[in-house]
C-alpha cells in the first residue's frame, strides 16, 4: 500500500473537502462527496488510458459509475477501495431515491465495514489528525464513539485522500501502453 507523503496540492484539496463536509447538510454532503469521488475516478481513468478522448466519462452518454469503478480497478486502483466506493454509491442512491434516508449509525457502520484493513487504519489516522482542527471531534476519544454524521466525514476524508493520492501516482505514471 502507498506510504508516500501526501502531495501538497492533495492536502489543499482534502482541506477544501473537509470544509465542505462540515458546512453541508447530510444530503449536500453525500452528493458533494459522490461528485468528488466520481471526478477522481474519471481523472484516474483518463490519466492511464492511452486515448482518454475515446471514452465518454462525463457527457450525456457517459460510462455508468459502476463501469468506471470496474475500469479504474482494472487499471490499478487499489482493491482496498472497492467496498468503500460501492458503499458510497449505495448511500448516494439511497439519498436520491428515499427522502427518509439519514446518516444514521447503520449507514456509518456499513460504510466502515466496506473498508479494507488499510483504509480502516487510514480512518483512525484521519480521525486523530482531524481532531486537532475540529472541536466537535475532540469531544470523543475513539472514532467509534463519534456521531454517525461525523463518522461519515472522517471516512470520507480518509477514502478520498487515498483516491486522490492514487490519482497523483497515475498522473506520474501516465498512460499504460
Amino acid at each position: 500500500m502507498n506510504t508516500e507523503p501526501v502531495p501538497e496540492n492533495v492536502v489543499r484539496e482534502v482541506e477544501a473537502l473537509t470544509a465542505d463536509l462540515f458546512r453541508e447538510d447530510e444530503l449536500g454532503a453525500v452528493l458533494r462527496v459522490q461528485f468528488r469521488m466520481e471526478d477522481v475516478l474519471n481523472r484516474f481513468i483518463a490519466a492511464l488510458v492511452p486515448c482518454p478522448d475515446q471514452l465518454d466519462l462525463s457527457g450525456d452518454g457517459a460510462i455508468k459509475y459502476h463501469h468506471k469503478m470496474v475500469l479504474a480497478f482494472a487499471l490499478g486502483l487499489t482493491p482496498e477501495l472497492k467496498g468503500a466506493l460501492r458503499a458510497f454509491s449505495r448511500l448516494r442512491n439511497n439519498f436520491a431515491h428515499d427522502p427518509a434516508t439519514r446518516l444514521d449509525q447503520q449507514t456509518a457502520t456499513a460504510l466502515y465495514k466496506g473498508l479494507g484493513t488499510y483504509e480502516k487504519n487510514q480512518v483512525r489516522k484521519t480521525f486523530a489528525s482531524m481532531q486537532s482542527e475540529y472541536e466537535q471531534l475532540r469531544k470523543v476519544s475513539e472514532f467509534a464513539d463519534l456521531p454517525p454524521g461525523d463518522q461519515f466525514k472522517v471516512i470520507t476524508v480518509a477514502v478520498w485522500t487515498s483516491m486522490r493520492t492514487a490519482l497523483e501516482q497515475a498522473m506520474r505514471l501516465g498512460p499504460l501502453h
